[in-house]
């Protein structure tokens, strides 16, 4: 019987399936000076960071931060400003309904479905 390609190929691979290559002795002393050296590099601890890089980290960073800080400026400038503007747009908003800004349901109206 004649012998074809792929019979000769799976020969081939075959032998090469049995064939297991073992490293040298000089090639696996390598890889473990290598491995000791990659070992001793990650297994330093690292450095101990201050309890408030702790705090910033645990809150989500820079934009979590940028965020507080936003809303803490607004805050202070709410709070540092004179009322007037929401006073007079109170009291603009009454004289266009016709409403009294004074009355404790003022603004709550709509939400009292027939309630008196």
């Amino acid at each position: 019987m004649k012998m074809t390609d792929e019979d000769a190929l799976e020969d081939l691979l075959g032998h090469a399936r049995k064939a297991r290559p073992t490293p040298s002795d000089a090639l696996l002393a390598r890889i473990e000076v290598d491995a000791a050296a990659e070992i001793a590099k990650h297994a330093a601890p690292p450095a101990a960071r201050c309890s408030v890089w702790k705090t910033f980290s645990a809150l989500g960073g820079w934009p979590a931060f940028a965020s507080l800080t936003a809303a803490g400026v607004a805050g202070v400038w709410i709070g540092a400003t004179d009322p007037a503007g929401v006073v007079s747009q109170s009291f603009g908003t009454a004289m266009i309904t016709g409403l009294d800004a004074t009355d404790p349901g003022y603004g709550y109206s709509e939400f009292a479905w027939g309630l008196e």
